[in-house]
């Protein structure tokens, strides 16, 4: 994996482990050197490469971004550039960042802040879906590998990855066709590991926590430590997703969903203070498009913010 930098110092921690830097520059005009100065916006870079799990061609990291790198990828691709597949973006820390809906998102050192980009380029049923889905289980995943937290996360309807009811995780997905083949995709994770961002905590977002927060002291982890984890898993239901596995994703993340069973209220996402009720009731299930089967109403929900009663 190529890595590019404007800090080796800091990259080499965010990834644990020593890099073999190279005194060679970018090509000029290349796609990878255009994208390279949107995100740095600084003309000293370092240039290096390692081993790294998952088969990522690249990764951009840099301690703060003045802007949301998730923003710059899709931007980017919306103006013509094609960046190559298989893709990651890493920021410590940052300004400008969101999360679904355009919802504030605090980028704070110490949380992983990951932008992925992929071109399948291949025909995708659902896609919407399952491009929101692979990122959701993948951190649910990598979760699962941390002992302490086994089995202990879930998704909350759509893009929230909660322990014990409090918010660990969120995600984001967009997606650029060309009829039905799928262009390209830009995946967006943001995931608490040692600092819980100070944010106002609301009916849907009742708590927020860190992957630390649930470990002793003794076992407290770092982002060298999840960032491999994740990223393997991320290149592992990728790969699921090339072989035409798609079903399999969704019902991974549909067997892990938190909300199915639950009497929740549904608002609307349109208004600015989510006032609007527009469903209430017990979800039955959820379909392959991901949208909530809630009994007592005839048609699925496919968008909206839920609240549930948390059981004690």
């Amino acid at each position: 994996m190529i890595v590019i930098t404007d800090n080796q110092h800091y990259a080499e921690n965010t990834l644990g482990r020593d890099i073999n830097w190279s005194h060679d520059r970018l090509p000029s005009g290349t796609s990878v050197e255009i994208l390279s100065r949107r995100i740095f916006q600084k003309d000293k870079l370092y240039v290096g490469e390692i081993h790294y799990p998952g088969g990522w061609e690249y990764i951009f990291i840099t301690e703060f971004s003045k802007k949301s790198q998730y923003d710059i990828l899709i931007e980017s691709v919306r103006k013509g550039l094609k960046p190559p597949d298989k893709l990651l973006c890493f920021a410590g820390a940052g300004k400008k960042f969101h999360g679904f809906k355009n919802r504030s998102w605090i980028a704070e050192p110490g949380n992983i802040h990951l932008s992925v980009y992929h071109s399948p380029n291949i025909a995708i049923d659902n896609f919407p879906a399952v491009f929101l889905a692979l990122p959701a289980v993948s951190v649910a995943q990598t979760l699962d590998l941390i002992p302490e937290l086994r089995n202990k996360s879930g998704i909350k309807w759509v893009n929230d990855i909660l322990i014990e009811n409090a918010k660990i995780s969120g995600v984001l997905a967009h997606t650029q066709s060309s009829g039905k083949i799928i262009t390209g995709a830009t995946l967006g994770i943001g995931l608490n590991v040692e600092t819980v961002p100070e944010v106002i905590r609301d009916a849907f977002v009742p708590d927020i926590k860190t992957i630390n927060n649930f470990l002793p002291n003794t076992s407290a982890l770092k982002i060298a430590d999840i960032l491999p984890i994740l990223t393997a898993k991320l290149s592992e239901n990728y790969n699921l997703l090339l072989r035409g596995k798609c079903a399999q994703i969704i019902a991974e993340y549909q067997k892990r969903s938190i909300v199915i069973g639950k009497t929740v209220r549904v608002f609307s996402d349109s208004d600015v203070d989510y006032s609007t009720l527009i469903a209430k009731g017990k979800v039955a299930n959820l379909t392959d498009n991901l949208e909530l089967v809630v009994d007592g109403y005839p048609q699925p929900i496919h968008q909206g913010r839920i609240v549930y009663t948390i059981e004690k």
